[in-house]
């Protein structure tokens, strides 16, 4: 059975549907309740506004995780902290490029 969104969050987003910052803070609420599904979906919509938006995609790539779809999630997670994104990343969001560090590295550590 699918996830759907409670009645307000369907209404949120009916109305803003094309908020990037809503849509990453909504996918990480889904991702805390545990609903992986809605955060999946919800950070992969926040991704189609904005395909740079890091906190979406740090946010997709630990619920992918949970969900066990680990090859996406690690791609996803070495995007965020390789390379000029990751420099960037570490520069602007010092906590969240640590956090996913720290997920790439459970990650590596579960395929072994």
């Amino acid at each position: 059975r699918a996830e759907r969104p409670d009645a307000a969050d369907a209404v949120t987003l009916q109305i803003a549907p094309d908020d990037c910052e809503l849509l990453s803070d909504l996918a990480g609420v889904y991702l805390h309740e545990g609903r992986n599904g809605l955060a999946i979906q919800t950070a992969r919509a926040a991704l189609a506004v904005d395909a740079k938006h890091d906190p979406s995609a740090y946010t997709l790539a630990i619920a992918l995780a949970a969900n066990g779809e680990t090859d996406e999630a690690r791609f996803l997670l070495l995007e965020l902290t390789q390379g000029l994104r990751g420099q960037a990343l570490a520069q602007r969001f010092s906590d969240l490029h640590a956090h996913a560090l720290v997920e790439l590295q459970k990650l590596a550590a579960a395929t072994v």
